[in-house]
């Protein structure tokens, strides 16, 4: 039977409806790509093809060739650029504003053929800290308000080269969503004298039924109100509102983390598009008690209607305690 249930981090609500949901083995349709190949030569962010890029911002060394794990560059085709104005203006009965900020992005890796969920604990621990290094310069830059760390997975992700790859966006205001579940934050923390998130994962660590994969400093659960079959969170235990404050011990074990729930979200759902949200304080929320980051998984799976566009609910045709379950046994791939 159908249910509403209430996002306490956004205050959003969802229409969870499972009797509108496929069965697990109708979700595995994607697949991953066994012929891709190691190396493109017409892919901008593989070795050997600098010649495409505009610049190299930073590299992660190792011995092995190419003898980088990570690059981040600027993005060739940025969403907001460093040199546009700021100054907001009016067009007529409009208001408008120049699309200053920053957009960089990360390769995760030199081969074209991998991703997250197959790398060793060298690359994946590579990537956590180039994620890392991003946000911590981009916060710390002159104007800048919110860092948005992403990574958009697949095609219908929004991903739109196959090498495997992050972006950021740092932006000189707290966009509208950002502003909204911070200020949510700080009510329930007004009320309560807890972050909610901390809130949450007690909670969820004592109820039990939507906590998948727990380690020293990390939990992984499925939102009691998912938005989407088999979207989970990556939650800190350690309270921190800013990713910045992670330490080296906690990035190595978010590698593994990460690596482990997406192999997951692999097995069960057959390699699907997803977005990746980093979720943290903006600047001036940096030290805040009612803050607290994480990582947001949301896979691509079902298609929004305009249900979805009218009442600005989702519908998720999965119950996230079954989702909960399938991630939880699932038979991890290897390679």
């Amino acid at each position: 039977m159908s249910e509403l249930r209430q996002d306490r981090l956004s205050g959003e609500w969802v229409i969870v409806a499972p009797e509108r949901g496929a069965r697990p083995r109708q979700l595995k349709e994607h697949g991953h790509d066994a012929a891709t190949p190691a190396h493109d030569p017409n892919c901008p962010f593989c070795p050997g093809s600098e010649a495409m890029l505009t610049e190299i911002l930073a590299e992660s060394p190792t011995q092995t060739p190419p003898g980088w794990l990570t690059r981040i560059l600027p993005n060739r085709f940025p969403a907001l650029s460093p040199d546009a104005p700021a100054e907001s203006r009016t067009e007529g009965i409009y208001g408008a504003a120049g699309g200053r900020g920053l957009h960089q992005v990360i390769v995760e890796s030199p081969r074209h053929d991998t991703d997250l969920p197959f790398m060793n604990d060298e690359s994946i621990t590579a990537v956590v800290a180039a994620w890392q290094r991003v946000h911590g310069e981009m916060i710390a830059a002159p104007g800048v308000e919110a860092v948005f760390l992403f990574r958009n997975r697949g095609l219908k992700a929004g991903a739109s080269l196959r090498h495997p790859h992050s972006q950021a966006i740092a932006t000189h205001f707290v966009p509208p969503r950002l502003a909204a579940r911070e200020a949510r934050a700080r009510t329930l923390y007004n009320e309560t004298g807890r972050c909610p998130l901390c809130e949450i994962l007690e909670f969820e660590l004592g109820e039990g039924s939507r906590v998948f994969l727990e380690s020293e400093h990390f939990a992984a659960m499925v939102p009691f109100a998912a938005t989407c079959p088999f979207e989970f969170l990556i939650v800190p235990r350690r309270h921190a509102a800013c990713f910045s404050a992670v330490t080296k011990e906690e990035a190595a074990e978010l590698g593994e983390v990460l690596r482990e729930t997406l192999r997951r979200l692999y097995d069960v759902a057959g390699d699907p598009p997803y977005n990746l949200a980093l979720e943290t304080a903006s600047r001036g929320e940096a030290n805040s008690p009612c803050q607290h980051w994480h990582l947001r998984i949301a896979p691509d799976i079902t298609t929004p209607n305009g249900f979805d566009l009218a009442a600005g609910m989702p519908v998720n045709p999965r119950l996230p305690e079954a989702d909960t379950e399938a991630l939880r046994t699932a038979t991890t791939k290897r390679n």
